[in-house]
């Protein structure tokens, strides 16, 4: 299975220029209905009106904010009251009108992975906000656990926000690469791109992570073993990745929030 699983991707590589060509004419004919750049167009637009929403949402309750202190409680209700306004205003100023199917298809998928990306960077944004926090307080304690650092905390957010990047946005390019001509090989070629894209971070983070004292010997065997699983993902054995991406955690250990 795994011999017939590598022949096909190997197989499907020479067909890439091909059905990338084929896709250029289906996206062309049936989506942007001969008008080049339909699509970038529309989601430029809805952009600007959902970032033009949540600026409105943003002002408003920074206004009503008399005291200039920043309320953890307050921090979230802004957060959540924007990625709110930012989804409804560009996804309902989408649909308030008729679009073709596969035209609706390629936008909105585009759209929530999109959100789910800025909902991650949210999610990891308002935790470290606590950390700090956390921080401000435990200070007077010198036995308390340590907490991440500023420079630890900017380090970790980009690389989350990179990793959500490729496995969200990797995700909406592989849902909507069959309905646009590719083949199921090809599509197979594209994850493991993305996920190549991930495993690079990975590597990354285990030789320039802050405020940890690993040998290099020891950052060595764990590069090793990040591109010993994405090998195993190249070759379809799904049930040990997850296993290895189970105890993957253990020895690349996020700084505590």
């Amino acid at each position: 299975a795994v011999r017939t699983r590598l022949a096909a991707l190997a197989d499907a590589v020479p067909r890439i220029p091909q059905e990338l060509s084929n896709a250029a004419s289906v996206v062309t004919r049936d989506v942007n209905s001969g008008r080049p750049g339909l699509v970038i167009l529309i989601l430029t637009v809805l952009f600007v009106v959902g970032f033009g929403a949540e600026w409105l949402v943003r002002r408003t309750l920074a206004s009503g904010d008399s005291h200039g202190t920043v309320d953890p409680g307050q921090a979230v209700l802004s957060e959540v009251a924007s990625l709110l306004t930012f989804a409804l205003a560009s996804i309902g100023s989408f649909l308030a009108f008729e679009w073709p199917p596969f035209l609706r298809r390629i936008v909105l998928t585009t759209l929530l992975a999109f959100i789910a990306v800025r909902v991650v960077r949210a999610i990891v944004k308002l935790l470290f906000g606590l950390a700090g926090a956390k921080r401000r307080t435990l200070q007077e304690m010198p036995t308390a656990a340590p907490v991440a650092s500023e420079t630890e905390q900017r380090f970790w957010f980009r690389r989350v926000s990179l990793i959500a990047g490729f496995l969200l946005f990797g995700w909406a390019l592989v849902s909507l690469m069959p309905s646009i001509g590719f083949s199921v090989d090809v599509v197979r070629v594209a994850a493991l791109l993305c996920g190549l894209g991930m495993l690079a971070i990975a590597i990354e983070i285990v030789w320039r992570r802050p405020g940890r004292t690993t040998s290099s010997v020891r950052q060595l065997l764990l590069s090793f073993y990040l591109i010993a699983l994405w090998l195993t993902w190249v070759a379809g054995l799904l049930g040990v990745l997850w296993l290895g991406l189970y105890d993957a955690p253990q020895h690349l250990t996020v700084p505590e929030t």
